[in-house]
């Protein structure tokens, strides 16, 4: 049917689905058109937001229990790790890196975990996602930089004006899964102990990396 950003509506109106998923509000006329019913939602801010996710796609398929099930799971083991930070009172400084330092603000779901987690984002003064300057890495000095790329360790490492940082020179760079922390779905409980292991390695040595 085409991918996320163009749809193929002659094989969906041939498949005829009962209900078709759209990423993009704009093709929820012309799904409905083919008499379609289509469900755009946006993504999940927070938390909450991906717990009442996970529950309407069960309401969706007949699954409501199965779904209460996986989101009591999630809610534990995120409630597992807030109750081991209850002690922390300002966690390390973070630089959260997807590439060509481009980082999160508060205001995004990821950002939010960071919130969640005490960690002190260094580019807590912006919006959204945003592409910061290596000098403004070295001003703020990230004890812990966490990548969602491959190879961060060594791009990171061969710029020379980041030699002085604290996570490089305490070798913290972290590399995690991209879609882990930005996936809104049951995956995001798995975030939420892999970023506490990575910002409190001490609190959580039970937590293996992946």
């Amino acid at each position: 049917v085409g991918d996320a950003f163009n749809i193929n509506l002659e094989k969906v109106a041939e498949i005829k689905p009962d209900l078709f998923v759209v990423f993009f509000d704009k093709y929820v006329p012309d799904v409905e058109k083919l008499g379609i019913k289509a469900l755009y939602l946006k993504d999940p801010e927070t938390l909450d937001g991906v717990y009442v996710r996970i529950l309407l796609w069960g309401q969706i398929v007949g699954r409501q229990g199965e779904a209460s099930q996986v989101v009591s799971s999630m809610q534990r083991r995120v409630q597992a790790v807030q109750a081991r930070l209850a002690s922390v009172d300002k966690g390390p400084r973070v630089f959260h890196d997807t590439g060509d330092l481009w980082t999160t603000g508060p205001d995004t779901f990821v950002g939010g975990l960071y919130t969640m987690l005490k960690a002190q984002n260094i580019a807590q003064d912006t919006r959204g996602w945003t592409q910061v300057s290596a000098e403004t890495v070295v001003a703020r000095d990230p004890q812990v930089i966490i990548a969602a790329y491959p190879d961060a360790s060594r791009a990171l490492r061969a710029i020379p004006a980041f030699a002085g940082l604290a996570a490089l020179k305490e070798n913290r760079i972290v590399t995690i899964d991209p879609d882990l922390p930005s996936v809104a779905g049951p995956r995001v409980a798995e975030a939420v102990e892999q970023l506490a292991k990575a910002l409190y390695p001490t609190l959580f040595p039970e937590v293996q990396p992946r």
